[in-house]
């Protein structure tokens, strides 16, 4: 196995920057394939694989919760040849020939993170991908990773920050999902959670039952998932053409918002933000907002309204993703407690969350914020954070998002495990996603939160998700929150 040249992967900076430490990068042949990461750690280069390098035909990207590899620094690829399969078996020697060069470390556990690379897994990856030139040589049929993988992104029929974007009537772009698998739910365990959020009391950690169990979901056809949040520009856009009033409007109560002269602790339930009230709205949250922020104040009714509305114009079928779609386009592909890792401090570089420069204006709440700056103290213009490995922007961040499903406590034990819908009735919906008022606790990928779908908040938006295909007839017409956001 040779080195290519010193030719690295082309990679620009926004992208780079994209990328975080559940993202592996495939290249392979049948004569050599190499598993080589790419996140931050720059720059990158020395590949393993055929000659056609960055070019191969099977090249692709599997995630960390796929193939179970953990990144440190000294262990930076993994590499052999298929060929040699059984010698990367846990204790085995390095195969023969394998360069010992600085990418060929790691045949084992990773001593400074004390995670274990899992093989299996691994090598699984590692047999499916044959060079196509190769293959066509031998009249074989080229080789395609294993069905329960996301489709590589990046790649036609994959998604990824280079994967196509549709764009529609109302500007909102989607990029496809592709079906696959994932684990859906389970809390961590209160001891781990308090170790990492040592400011919060026991309690919190204890009353996440609803998060669990952890169950393997299927989603058996890809969808079209907004990019972004729906921005107040599309909102309003979507008003003047459909005639559509919105509910703080037509219920004549309005809705919540941002009052420097608010005193939380001076109000009856010790709301965040003051309301209802007329004079707050979609348009009117208490802060200063453009076309390209994510609109609030919306109701469930109202994001229902708008799907309809686009069904009915555009001959396309949208809705509100399940509360399952949410969650496996959330983590592409990761198992962590947020996209991007574990660490809740390093949110301020991925979403838009209540950091140091929104915590002055809540002094009740300001020990409980990042110690970091994110660069907004109110909501942030969608895109401005870098995308998951799907290519979705503020998936965390920035505003609730409001998803199909009713709430049910215990709906995780008995859920399907195909396309799981929600429960069949119920009183609350779900919103998912913390917004840019959440606690880094509550911002996790797993986190579930709700209200009544008659709610509208200054935190509550919408992301929209338009079906693969031929639409389907356009569809008809909580909790207590962790930062004083009752069911309103």
């Amino acid at each position: 196995m040779t080195p290519l040249p010193t030719a690295p992967i082309p990679w620009s900076p926004r992208a780079d920057a994209s990328r975080s430490l559940s993202d592996l990068e495939i290249v392979g042949c049948k004569s050599a394939v190499a598993v080589h990461f790419s996140p931050s750690f720059s720059p990158i280069a020395g590949l393993w694989g055929c000659k056609s390098g960055e070019n191969c035909p099977r090249r692709g990207r599997f995630s960390l919760s796929t193939l179970q590899v953990r990144q440190a620094p000294t262990h930076r690829a993994l590499h052999g040849s298929p060929g040699h399969r059984a010698a990367l078996q846990p204790g085995r020697a390095r195969p023969a020939g394998v360069s010992a060069g600085p990418l060929a470390t790691g045949w084992g556990p990773c001593p400074q993170h004390r995670r274990t690379l899992a093989w299996a897994a691994l090598v699984a990856a590692l047999a499916a991908v044959p060079c196509l030139p190769e293959a066509r040589a031998q009249g074989a049929a080229p080789a395609t990773p294993p069905a329960a993988l996301p489709s590589p992104p990046g790649i036609p029929g994959g998604s990824g920050p280079s994967a196509p974007v549709w764009t529609n009537s109302l500007g909102m772009e989607f990029v496809e999902v592709p079906a696959g698998q994932f684990t859906m739910g389970g809390p961590e365990h209160p001891d781990v959670l308090a170790k990492a959020f040592p400011l919060l009391e026991r309690q919190r950690f204890t009353e996440l039952t609803d998060e669990g169990p952890a169950h393997t979901v299927h989603i058996r056809q890809p969808f079209y998932l907004g990019r972004h949040e729906v921005t107040v520009g599309q909102f309003r856009q979507f008003l003047a053409a459909s005639g559509h009033q919105p509910e703080s409007v037509a219920d004549g109560t309005g809705g919540y918002g941002y009052n420097p002269h608010y005193d939380p602790a001076a109000s009856a339930r010790g709301d965040a933000f003051e309301g209802r009230d007329p004079k707050y709205s979609w348009a009117s949250p208490g802060f200063a907002q453009t076309d390209a922020h994510p609109v609030v104040n919306i109701t469930w009714n109202d994001a229902q309204a708008l799907a309809t509305w686009l069904t009915r114009t555009e001959g396309h079928r949208y809705r509100l993703p399940t509360e399952a779609e949410w969650e496996y386009a959330c983590r592409a592909g990761t198992r962590t407690r947020y996209p991007h890792g574990d660490d809740p401090q390093a949110l301020v570089r991925h979403a838009n969350t209540f950091d140091r420069d929104a915590a002055p204006l809540w002094p009740r709440w300001q020990q409980h914020a990042l110690t970091g700056s994110d660069g907004h103290a109110f909501t942030a213009p969608v895109g401005r954070y870098a995308p998951n490995a799907f290519g979705l922007h503020d998936m965390l961040g920035n505003a609730w998002e409001w998803v199909a499903d009713w709430h049910g406590d215990t709906y995780y034990a008995e859920s399907p495990a195909a396309d799981p819908q929600g429960p069949a009735d119920g009183s609350v919906k779900v919103r998912r996603g913390g917004s840019w008022h959440t606690w880094s606790f509550y911002a996790r990928c797993g986190y579930r939160n709700w209200n009544s779908p008659q709610t509208r908040y200054t935190l509550v938006g919408v992301r929209l998700l338009r079906e693969v295909g031929t639409p389907a007839p356009a569809p008809t017409t909580g909790r207590p929150g962790p930062q004083g956001q009752p069911a309103r």
